[in-house]
């Protein structure tokens, strides 16, 4: 942490003994990381976010392709949408724009993401609770409170909106809105 605050002033050649050794112990705390562990989670992007100005745009893409790609896909893979574990489902996704927003992950990744498995995930879910709860107007209440609350997360982020809109917009078809 003693070389954070010199992170502005200090050009990437003082650096270089420092940056190979700095680059493992990302390397090493992103393999190690508990995902599902919201406190964990947090203090792992805190400890990224500074370096994110530091190492160059190929070293994070290295980063994402290596460690946080299959990690996200297997965290977004493996989430099952029920009303009831709506924290869950929240966190997958506030974990992935926390990553967004201190540059460690790009835009059109967060998006990919979505698209491959939250909106068909969600998508299906819909349909499924709408055949099954048809003609029950609290049940399908309950249903759109929760899909709200999960959407306007994702609608907040202007810097992806736009190329999951049209997922988004569908989601809000199949509740007949």
């Amino acid at each position: 942490t003693w070389i954070h605050p010199l992170l502005d002033i200090l050009s990437l050649e003082a650096l270089t003994d420092i940056l190979r050794v700095i680059e493992q112990k990302i390397r090493n705390s992103i393999k190690t990381w508990n995902m599902y562990n919201y406190e964990e989670s947090q203090l792992l992007i805190n400890l990224l976010s500074p370096w994110s100005k530091l190492f160059g745009e190929n070293f994070w893409k290295d980063l994402y392709k290596k460690y946080f790609s299959p990690i996200l896909n297997k965290m977004f893979s493996e989430l099952h949408l029920k009303i009831e574990e709506k924290e869950e489902n929240i966190f997958c996704i506030n974990l992935m724009f926390s990553l967004n927003e201190k540059k460690i992950i790009p835009s059109k990744k967060c998006a990919k993401i979505l698209k491959k498995y939250f909106f068909i995930k969600l998508k299906n879910f819909i349909k499924n609770w709408m055949n099954k709860y048809r003609n029950d107007i609290e049940k399908n209440q309950i249903l759109v409170k929760w899909c709200y609350d999960s959407i306007n997360i994702i609608k907040s982020k202007n810097n992806i909106y736009e190329e999951i809109k049209e997922d988004l917009n569908e989601c809000l078809l199949l509740l007949n809105i």
